[in-house]
């Protein structure tokens, strides 16, 4: 798979992009300033808009609605499909990550989308909180 090619803004405060060994990336995209900073999403989005202009499929998701959909499929018996179907695509974009601590099933599911993307697809994050507080986030020192 190519590498889909970072992008950055005056508004990011932090932009990182670590390109595992199977040229997949991971991207964070956070603001470390107290007030929401414009910009993250919209880079967000620009960035999944050329990944699909290069032939990759894109799949953007607020994590909020991600992880109510995750809740609704476990409740239907349907989680494993949706989680397979996460793991399909070219390009995850998970917008807005952070804002409230993660439930214990959050973190399982968080936890396992990200496992599952490794060497099989990118995986771009943004969030209103820096990373170095990310742990506080996950509030799980094993997940974390």
């Amino acid at each position: 798979m190519s590498t889909i090619a970072p992008l950055v803004v005056s508004t990011v405060r932090s932009f990182r992009a670590s390109p595992p060994a199977n040229g997949s990336t991971s991207t964070t995209i956070s603001s470390s300033s107290v007030r929401p900073a414009p910009g993250k999403s919209w880079l967000a989005c620009a960035l999944g808009n050329r990944a699909c202009r290069d032939g990759f499929s894109v799949l953007y998701k607020r994590v909020p609605r991600l992880f109510a959909d995750l809740a609704q499929a476990r409740g239907e018996g349907r989680l494993a499909r949706l989680i397979a179907a996460l793991e399909r695509v070219n390009l995850l974009i998970l917008d807005d990550w952070g804002p409230e601590a993660l439930t214990a099933d959050q973190r399982r599911d968080l936890l396992e989308i990200v496992d599952d993307r490794y060497d099989k697809g990118s995986l771009l994050i943004t969030s209103q909180v820096p990373v170095s507080q990310w742990h506080d986030v996950i509030a799980e020192p094993m997940t974390s």
